[in-house]
């Protein structure tokens, strides 16, 4: 049986005696770059032709607090002495490049650039990793307990507003489109009071950091969102629901489908009313606005979606009808009924496309 020989001993400095009878060749260079990514101009500057190698064998830790270095170079328009910059990046402690370069580190720093991988990142991801680190200690705390961080979620962070501004949150989102139309929702839903808008936004990252569901906040705060102004008055006798709140109040107390129907009263297409006597519920109203007559009413029930009496109904209807608000189907309908009525198939009204379209031909005619 052939003898196995002895694997030789891990010595580096052996590895580089050796490296004279190696057959090296250019091509290590498509890796450098692939190393440097965005910042192989600046790498290529210090580490001309076969100084390249020194960057690409250095551990990447080392290597991304170069590429942090190199970054604010960039950002501060400088083209340092490659010799002189050469001398710091291979000397100096990273901690002191770190200085160097942004003036104040933020402890786990350095840390947090290990975790954006092997590659280097666009010049502004690390001024923007520097900063939100510096910002606020929670985003220090989950930079430092990220096990990768991803340039996106940093880019992500940037889009959103201080207040909203959170690790775990930029995290969740894959689109940029996505990020903006969040930062969209809570603005509409503040509804420019700071105070909401404040609390919104707590709950919002404290849901994100804890892995609740961000989704279910803002849902809850869109429902909370008051109903446009009634176009009926309260009386002694009728009551205006007001919020999601009130509304699945009444549907549950009345027994009716009116819970279905939150979006809607939200943007103000119905609203909803109860007429009580004593002071006990006895009818549910909903109305539309619908032109051309304006305001009219869709659906007058008692409890259980009944039929209130006929004398209530009427009193009803009449007190909606002080305020223009009519019990009346919708334009197209009426139409359609007075045609039926007249019994008259030569009736324009019978048909309305058929009355629009003699409307235009009179038009075209006339022009």
């Amino acid at each position: 049986m052939k003898a196995i020989k002895p694997i030789p001993n891990d010595n580096f400095n052996d590895a580089l005696a050796q490296l004279n009878y190696a057959q090296v060749t250019g091509d290590y260079i498509y890796e450098a770059r692939r190393l440097a990514g965005p910042l192989i101009a600046e790498v290529g500057h210090v580490f001309p032709l076969h100084k390249i190698i020194i960057y690409m064998v250095t551990c990447r830790k080392r290597r991304q607090v170069w590429h942090a270095w190199l970054s604010m170079m960039v950002a501060g328009g400088m083209k340092p002495d490659p010799e002189d910059t050469l001398y710091k990046l291979l000397h100096w402690r990273s901690h002191d490049l770190l200085v160097d370069a942004f003036g104040f580190v933020p402890e786990g720093y350095q840390g947090a650039l290990e975790r954006l991988g092997l590659i280097g990142q666009q010049p502004h991801i690390y001024k923007l990793l520097h900063r939100f680190m510096c910002e606020s200690d929670a985003h220090k705390k989950a930079f430092r307990h990220s096990s990768k961080i991803k340039a996106q979620t940093i880019e992500f962070m940037a889009l959103m507003p201080i207040d909203l501004r959170s690790v775990r949150l930029a995290e969740k989102f894959a689109r940029e489109k996505d990020v903006k139309a969040l930062v969209f929702a809570v603005t509409m839903l503040a509804c420019n009071d700071p105070a909401r808008r404040l609390d919104l936004c707590s709950r919002i990252t404290h849901a994100a950091d804890r892995g609740g569901s961000v989704t279910k906040i803002i849902e809850q705060e869109y429902y909370k969102t008051a109903f446009p102004a009634q176009a009926v008055p309260d009386s002694a006798n009728l009551c205006f629901v007001k919020t999601v709140d009130e509304l699945l109040h009444v549907s549950r107390h009345m027994k009716n489908c009116f819970a279905q129907y939150q979006s809607e009263a939200i943007r103000g297409d119905y609203q909803y009313y109860v007429w009580l006597v004593d002071s006990e519920p006895v009818a549910a109203i909903s109305i539309k606005e619908d032109r051309p007559f304006g305001w009219r009413i869709v659906e007058l029930q008692g409890p259980e979606n009944g039929m209130p009496e006929e004398r209530l109904s009427t009193e009803i209807i009449d007190y909606f009808a002080q305020y223009r608000v009519f019990n009346m189907p919708d334009m197209e309908s009426l139409i359609c009924g007075i045609g039926h009525a007249l019994r008259d198939d030569n009736d324009p009204s019978s048909n309305i496309n058929e009355l629009i379209n003699g409307m235009l031909e009179e038009d075209d005619a006339a022009a």
